[in-house]
């Protein structure tokens, strides 16, 4: 008899250890979504090689100053030749990058995009990461723009955001810049519109040349929330647990 209840103890020691654990999986799980940024390779203009459409591209906006301006350029092979970098536009009609174009008027060139207010993403609590693809065109060896990568929400832009200079970036390919950022269930910017933004700025003393956008890409991992069930499996582990220890004490 003594051995049937010892086994039967044993039994719900390992009953309440394995539920316990199970529980503690399912709360940590959480979901991982792709956000869907508009015209997120600027390729909604149908452009020919070497062509380009001055202002922002479709589906983002800007807010040029000093004499820069911004367009949707698609580049010509030659201007890529031997590119590797992660969404090079070599060649073909509708391969676009936007150019925010760095003028000696000294200033910024801002480029941005706003989840739509009514029916796009809001800003819940997680994990955001931004990944951006940037390379600069300039024949100078030297090629002093400085960039900024935002990622935000209406009323707080710079949630995330990471910033270098033009000589960090290659001529003639694109390479992927990121910043990241996790949001608490308690920030006083839940529930916002999310801000995507792109700022090229002129650096004294150096020359004209553009800083080039391509392949905006924003993933989003959910905070985990521990379901009804999940917390009702956690439950009956602890208890199971706790009745084993009091069994044994007595």
């Amino acid at each position: 008899m003594k051995t049937q209840i010892k086994t039967l103890n044993n039994l719900s020691w390992c009953i309440g250890i394995a539920l316990a654990i199970v529980g503690s999986l399912l709360a940590e799980s959480a979901s991982a979504a792709l956000i869907t940024v508009n015209n997120a390779g600027f390729d909604d203009e149908s452009l020919v090689d070497n062509a380009a459409t001055a202002g922002a591209p479709a589906g983002w906006a800007t807010d040029d100053k000093s004499g820069n301006w911004i367009a949707a350029w698609n580049p010509l092979g030659t201007d890529f030749t031997g590119a590797t970098g992660d969404g090079t536009p070599e060649g073909g009609n509708g391969a676009n990058v936007a150019a925010i174009d760095i003028g000696a008027a000294a200033g910024d060139g801002l480029l941005y995009w706003r989840s739509d207010p009514t029916t796009g993403s809001k800003l819940e609590a997680g994990t955001y990461t931004l990944t951006v693809a940037l390379g600069i065109d300039a024949p100078e060896a030297i090629k002093p723009a400085k960039y900024t990568l935002f990622f935000g929400s209406d009323n707080k832009w710079d949630l995330a955001s990471v910033s270098g200079l033009g000589t960090n970036l290659p001529r003639g390919s694109l390479e992927d810049h990121s910043c990241s950022v996790t949001i608490a269930g308690d920030n006083a910017h839940l529930g916002e519109t999310l801000v995507v933004a792109i700022q090229a700025f002129y650096v004294e003393g150096g020359s004209a040349n553009w800083v080039l956008v391509d392949k905006v890409r924003l993933d989003f991992v959910a905070e985990p929330i521990p379901e009804p069930g999940t917390l009702v499996l956690m439950a009956s582990g602890l208890l199971g647990l706790f009745a084993y220890d009091w069994r044994k004490r007595k």
